[in-house]
Parts: C-alpha cells; sequence; structure tokens
C-alpha cells in the first residue's frame, strides 16, 4: 500500500492512499489521481508494483521532477517528492495493518495456566506422601 499527499497545487492537503496498481495519476477524468493542476498532463504518470518494489514511468513529452531532478522513469523510494508541472506529491509506504491479536495472546496465556495446572497435578499426584514417624 502507498500513500500520495499533495503537498502543492489545487489538491493541496490531500492524502491518496491504495493498493491498487497500476496507479495513474493526471488531469484526465479516469485518472486514479486526478491534479486539475498547470502542467500536468491527462496522463502524467505511471506507477506500478513490481517485485522489486514501486515504479514510476511517464510518457516522452512529459516532465517529472523526482527528488528535484528529471526523471522518465525508476523505482520509487519512501519519501520521494514528485513534481508534476505545479503539483507536488509525497511517496510514501502506508502504515502496514496489523490485524488485532488480542484472543490469540488470550488464547496463549489461558494454553500456559492449564498446562501448568496440569503439571502441579501430576507432580502431586506422583510425588510419594511424607511417612508419619
Amino acid at each position: 500500500m502507498i500513500n500520495l499527499q499533495v503537498l502543492q497545487g489545487k489538491a493541496a492537503g490531500l492524502n491518496y492512499q491504495t493498493g491498487r496498481f497500476p496507479l495513474r495519476v493526471g488531469r484526465a477524468a479516469d485518472d486514479d489521481l486526478r491534479l486539475p493542476d498547470l502542467g500536468v498532463w491527462d496522463h502524467h504518470i505511471t506507477i506500478t508494483l513490481r517485485d522489486e518494489g514501486y515504479h514510476y514511468q511517464v510518457p516522452e513529452s512529459a516532465l517529472l521532477l523526482v527528488n528535484s531532478e528529471r526523471s522518465d522513469s525508476g523505482r520509487l523510494r519512501n519519501g520521494d517528492l514528485l513534481e508534476l508541472g505545479s503539483a507536488k506529491l509525497r511517496f510514501w509506504l502506508a502504515a502496514a495493518h496489523q490485524p488485532g491479536l488480542a484472543i490469540r495472546e488470550g488464547m496463549a496465556w489461558l494454553f500456559m495456566v492449564a498446562l501448568t495446572a496440569f503439571q502441579l497435578w501430576l507432580l502431586l499426584k506422583w510425588l510419594p506422601t511424607p511417612q508419619a514417624f
């Protein structure tokens, strides 16, 4: 999952989070993230997920700055700054959702208590009773 944070432009303040790829960003109505800013093309950038990470590709004539350097394609890293026309976006890896583990933890504790009680019962049953003199 990724998060694109719009830092500058008409959609400033927007946090777009998705796990669907390929992700298209641009001015067109059918783009996944629509940015109606000056200098943004209809389909300005496409972000894909591959085995080795998140990659971006722009059309030949579109201008994209990644961390203030012009680039047509490459791999995105956490915190990269993307400049598409007058819009600026920050690329973040979204926080991983961790399911609640309370039930599993409770079951583990219950098992440990039952195991300890069983061991104590075995000790009391099999230990010889003290003889009175």
